[in-house]
């Protein structure tokens, strides 16, 4: 449940602040101008307070979304297996024990996948440099996500003013820098854009790679998916283990490694576990039958244990068995890249690895075009880790950066950058364009 409040206390001077308290723990965010106070509190004393200011938040594309079950109905299943399975053993004394815990291994499968899907904790986390905000699944959630970002974005909204101290270049490349953060529109940029270049018509950023329709690939293994949602310049990866634990990230094309299939893992499923139960209460019933139907004075002859072991070792040897090719069956292999990102290793692997290369290929593709809000120095750098990479060739190099200087003194943006003036006591500095991004 979120509070809102205004009240005199230590965060007296915020601008709002708005409060969880949930299973996991209570949180608090109180919204200043400059800056985000957060705090959270934990069930097992856990406490952390953090000053965050508003130009180190990240936009809402790098949002992780997390669940996993919830601890308290693991503990309620647990009681209610032992309940339920001290009945059945009293039950099945007048029911066939076989069928009677066959049944019941079927019916603790189908709750433990139904379960794994209904009732999850949830929350989100945005990464910043001053530690994480976490923001917990309640009800509140949409509306505190919604204010941490508007007020992310009024504080960068700020400098979206035109310096005529700086050069066109400058100022447009700061503008840049701030539509990509999701702090203005395209509409205000294009508004400043003319402002300054009334005769250019098309807007002056990075053009989205030519990759194609946008493209989803989901991968399954028995409750566990792997989903692979790409578009234009970046994708989203999606990870639901067996029991319910699910991760969302999202990852721009630019800031992936180059994916190779060095790290290979393999871990057994999830469901392992309810699984080797099932059978070995299905191999208990039949233990049970067995005994049930042979006469009470069995072992009272000379032989009557070999008659005992006789009649069960066949079902003990099956439940064995069984045991040993669920291991088999449910054991995962996938290849691991960086941000935690995993691939399935089936017949849609290599598919998925291949289309991760080529969208990845193409958005550094789209960097060696001529950029006019770079300078020389700054084109020169990017081709030059570009070539590093096999994306350019050495003998292109030169001809890109003539075509960009011939690009900058059409625009008009070739002039020279004036001297910055030292920043005076008191005074906040404002977010200077953003380098050219970084190749991995």
């Amino acid at each position: 449940m979120a509070q809102e409040s205004n009240s005199a206390d230590k965060a007296a001077t915020a601008d709002a602040v708005l409060r969880q308290q949930t299973q996991e723990g209570a949180t608090s965010f109180a919204f200043h101008p400059d800056r985000l106070d957060y705090t959270f509190a934990g069930r097992q004393g856990t406490r952390v307070e953090r000053h965050i200011a508003w130009n180190v938040v990240p936009p809402l594309a790098q949002l992780r979304r997390n669940a996993r079950p919830d601890g308290r109905l693991n503990r309620a299943t647990r009681w209610i297996v032992l309940t339920v399975f001290a009945y059945l053993i009293w039950f099945s004394m007048r029911v066939s024990p076989l069928v009677v815990l066959t049944a019941y291994a079927l019916l603790f499968w189908g709750l433990t996948v139904l379960f794994s899907r209904r009732f999850r904790i949830t929350n989100s986390v945005l990464p910043t440099t001053q530690g994480n905000i976490v923001i917990l699944g309640d009800a509140a959630h949409d509306a505190i996500l919604s204010r941490v970002l508007e007020g992310r974005r009024s504080f960068l909204r700020r400098f979206a003013v035109i310096d005529r101290e700086r050069s066109l270049r400058w100022n447009l490349q700061r503008l840049r820098w701030l539509f990509e953060q999701d702090a203005i529109t395209r509409d205000e940029f294009m508004r400043a854009q003319q402002a300054m270049l009334p005769a250019v018509r098309e807007p002056l950023l990075h053009p989205a790679p030519d990759v194609g329709a946008d493209l989803r690939i989901d991968q399954h293994f028995f409750n566990t998916l792997f989903a692979f949602d790409f578009k234009a310049d970046h994708f989203v990866f999606r990870r639901r283990t067996a029991r319910g634990a699910e991760r969302t990230v999202t990852v721009k094309y630019l800031d992936l490694k180059e994916p190779t299939t060095a790290v290979r893992v393999g871990t057994p499923s999830q469901l392992l576990r309810s699984v080797v139960f099932g059978l070995v209460l299905i191999g208990f019933g039949y233990v049970l039958e067995m005994l049930k139907r042979m006469p009470n004075t069995v072992l009272a002859g000379p032989d009557g244990l070999q008659q005992v072991l006789m009649a069960v070792g066949p079902g003990i040897a099956a439940t064995a068995l069984a045991i040993v090719a669920a291991r088999r069956m449910l054991h995962m292999a996938y290849t691991k890249l960086p941000s935690d990102i995993r691939i399935l290793r089936d017949r849609r692997h290599d598919a998925i690895l291949a289309e991760l290369k080529r969208r990845r290929i193409a958005a550094l593709e789209v960097m060696a075009e001529p950029d006019p809000l770079l300078s020389p120095e700054e084109q020169a750098n990017l081709l030059a880790a570009l070539r590093q990479r096999g994306i350019v060739d050495e003998q292109q190099i030169p001809d890109i950066l003539a075509r960009a200087a011939a690009l900058q003194a059409h625009l008009g943006l070739a002039e020279p950058e004036p001297r910055q003036d030292a920043v005076l006591p008191g005074e906040i500095q404002p977010p200077q364009p953003s380098p050219p991004p970084t190749i991995h």
